[in-house]
């Protein structure tokens, strides 16, 4: 048997070997112990990632049923036992550098669409995530983490806004709270509070606020995963709070705000402040986020609702960031009338002729929530 499979690299790197016999080759090689491949755990991790990744960048062709195969044995390998006891033995293997890029773009893609492989990639990453030596492949890129973040939520939302009897996938909730616990401890390494924010309120914020507000207002079925309902929906919801607040709403941003609330004590103090160092405009690039317009009647409606609850949960952040006692009172007072303002039913001198009157009740209760806040 061993014979067979002598020459096992030169047979998966050979055109001529059919691709269901590398897989199969493959698959013998990782479990078999009559296969004396030099370094072979981290051959056969090498020549998966390559084979995947040759094909999404159109340099070879490959049917369905290969590719599905290929990431049926990548998740296979990654999920393993012997990879198990391989790492624990502190042995190290390289996962190669385009996989990560490789999953963001297939989780794009099934935004809009699923492929049979759709579970299966989701599995791959789980894999890769909950391996420390694999997940620094992400970990170590702070903006691939963010896309691979950005993108899950994109997905996760698309589900949770479906209106069909198909039950929620429970492999998207567990790994998106996974890939919200990772994010989280890498934001927390980072050195630069600025960049945070930028990544957070471009990549983040929209995506985030609505993933929130979809678990917050779903009507459960029986059909939805008890594991969701009951406890991945409350981490999820719970881990969105505390990536939000440390990222915009950070002790070092405070003067930021400050200047950007208050009024201007005439033209030189306003020339001046084009000077300082910190962020320009925090609120505002914040409020610009939540300003979407919608496609439909639909739409326009759940995106007015998004933004008037999540201004009630920004302003809670405010105060829990920079609100101790009567201190900073000041700005926290104008702060909460630049969110007033944002619900778009006043231009600050007076109603807006052009408000939808069907928002009316949620910026009232809106308007009702920030000024108990405020009180609070």
């Amino acid at each position: 048997m061993a014979a067979i499979y002598s020459g096992i690299h030169l047979k998966l790197k050979s055109s001529s070997t059919p691709w269901p016999d590398k897989i199969k080759l493959a698959r013998f090689a990782w479990i078999s112990t009559q296969c004396l491949l030099p370094n072979k755990e981290q051959v056969l991790f090498d020549w998966t990632s390559h084979a995947l990744t040759c094909f999404y960048q159109q340099k070879i062709e490959l049917p369905s049923e290969v590719v599905e195969e290929l990431w049926a044995y990548f998740d296979e390998i990654l999920h393993s036992r012997k990879l198990h006891n391989f790492l624990s033995k502190k042995k190290t293997i390289n996962l190669h550098s385009t996989v990560p890029q490789l999953i963001n773009d297939r989780i794009l893609d099934y935004c809009s669409g699923r492929s049979a492989s759709f579970l299966t990639v989701l599995s791959c990453c789980h894999g890769i995530l909950s391996t420390p030596v694999l997940s620094v492949t992400y970990t170590a890129k702070y903006e691939m983490l963010v896309q691979l973040l950005s993108r899950l939520c994109c997905l996760t939302n698309g589900q949770l806004r479906e209106h069909n009897d198909e039950p929620l996938t429970l492999k998207v909730f567990e790994l998106l709270l996974l890939v919200l616990n990772t994010y989280l401890t890498v934001q927390k390494q980072q050195g630069n509070s600025n960049k945070v924010f930028i990544q957070v309120k471009s990549h983040l914020l929209r995506p985030l606020l609505l993933l929130r507000h979809l678990l917050n207002t779903r009507v459960w079925t029986e059909k939805d995963d008890v594991k969701i309902q009951q406890n991945l929906s409350k981490e999820i919801r719970t881990k969105v709070d505390a990536l939000l607040l440390s990222a915009l709403f950070v002790a070092d941003h405070f003067q930021s705000y400050k200047r950007e609330v208050l009024p201007k004590e005439g033209e030189i103090g306003h020339k001046k402040s084009r000077f300082v160092k910190g962020m320009q405009s925090p609120l505002n690039m914040i409020l610009s986020k939540l300003s979407l317009k919608g496609a439909n009647e639909e739409e326009e409606t759940l995106f007015y609702a998004v933004k008037s609850n999540s201004l009630g949960l920004l302003f809670t952040f405010a105060l829990d960031s920079f609100c101790k006692g009567t201190e900073n009172a000041q700005v926290i007072f104008y702060l909460m009338a630049k969110l007033i303002t944002a619900l778009g039913f006043t231009d600050e001198l007076g109603l807006d002729v052009k408000f939808r009157e069907s928002n009316w009740g949620l910026a009232l209760l809106t308007v009702e929530n920030l000024l108990k806040s405020c009180l609070a």
